[in-house]
């Protein structure tokens, strides 16, 4: 082997590490770059993966609220049913016992007529049969006046459940 051939070779050699050398810094550039792709891929992918998460939980709270303010619904209904029936019912109860009244003091007229004419007491049954409807009447007001009451309280109790009904379903 010549010198010349030596030094060619020495420079092609040379010439090929060189290239090699760059080659090794493009690819150390290229693997940087693939480094800073991957570490903004991830921060990109934590960042979806945490609002995701946040919007998730939203979903179960706002799912949770809903069965919570359905149940409470069902449950209005069910007692504003109840309060219609026993309305119903109290209503009826009032009819009873002014039906009731109206054939008492009928029978008490009745009554009060038939021991006045047996006792033979014109003179008296005046002022006896007015003293003692007097008397029954009240009687009969006051308990009227308190199932009124107890009737008005009622009512008064409806329109409420009724009114917080109207007010929860706007708020739905």
């Amino acid at each position: 082997m010549s010198l010349d051939s030596l030094f060619q070779h020495i420079l092609l050699t040379e010439q090929q590490m060189t290239e090699q050398t760059q080659k090794f810094k493009d690819v150390k550039v290229a693997i940087i770059r693939c480094n800073e792709r991957i570490k903004s891929t991830t921060e990109n992918y934590q960042h979806a993966k945490r609002e995701l998460d946040q919007k998730a939980q939203q979903l179960s709270t706002m799912r949770l609220q809903c069965a919570l303010t359905k149940k409470c619904e069902e449950q209005m209904l069910k007692q504003t049913d109840e309060l219609l029936c026993q309305k119903s019912h109290l209503g009826d109860h009032i009819a009873t016992i002014r039906r009731e009244s109206k054939e008492e003091e009928g029978n008490f007229f009745q009554e009060i007529s038939t021991f006045n004419s047996d006792f033979s007491l014109p003179e008296n049954r005046a002022a006896v049969f007015e003293s003692r409807t007097h008397t029954e009447l009240l009687a009969l007001k006051t308990e009227v006046e308190a199932l009124h009451k107890g009737h008005q309280s009622f009512v008064l109790l409806l329109e409420v459940i009724v009114i917080l009904l109207c007010r929860h379903g706007q708020d739905l």
